[in-house]
């Protein structure tokens, strides 16, 4: 099977220097974005809205580093986690603690692309490029030469609407899971203070 650079079918760059763009007491007019963090990206490949950070930039920030529907962010510091931005998660200002991958190829679909970049044996290679399976940090040339297999666009929509039902199931029951824990939280509290709920 063939396979591709990264670099050959996307463009990947990190996310802003924040402290450059920066509003301070003295900026006249600012502008508010929301912002990624390190803690916002969960190692299931979903962003915590709940705990974006606000941002508030000297001057408009450039379409480079503001995510929009079908770009992958990528944590450049392990754990890697993947993102496949969706419309919901559009519009985020994405740090330099994170590459951006955005496809300029019509050979891969974004879901395919996220999908692979996510498979643990891949981001172990990524890791052992660096010359260390326990990593601090990943440099964009290593994730651009991350090589990408060209799976045909139909088998690509094959496995990523199996992949994406499986997302969705795996989500419904992590969140099922929390609400379970909140409410043993809740119970066990009202049991030690006497009130058994």
């Amino acid at each position: 099977m063939e396979h591709r650079k990264l670099s050959e079918i996307a463009v990947i760059h990190s996310g802003l220097v924040l402290g450059r763009k920066e509003a301070d007491v003295t900026t006249e007019k600012v502008y508010s974005y929301k912002q990624l963090n390190l803690r916002s990206v969960s190692e299931v490949g979903s962003i915590r809205v709940d705990i974006l950070d606000k941002f508030l930039s000297a001057e408009r920030l450039s379409e480079q580093f503001i995510t929009r529907e079908n770009d992958i962010v990528m944590r450049l510091f392990a754990p890697l986690c993947p993102v496949l931005i969706t419309m919901d998660y559009s519009e985020l200002v994405v740090p330099s603690q994170f590459a951006i991958v955005r496809i300029k190829e019509h050979v891969v679909l974004p879901e395919f692309l996220w999908l692979y970049l996510s498979q643990k044996s891949v981001l172990t290679e990524i890791s052992a490029a660096e010359g260390s399976h326990i990593i601090r940090s990943i440099k964009i040339s290593t994730l651009s030469d991350t090589r990408i297999p060209m799976v045909p666009l139909k088998k690509q929509e094959r496995i990523t609407s199996f992949a994406m039902a499986h997302r969705n199931r795996k989500t419904l029951y992590l969140n099922l899971l929390h609400q379970y824990d909140v409410q043993a939280d809740v119970i066990i509290k009202g049991a030690i203070g006497g009130q058994l709920q």
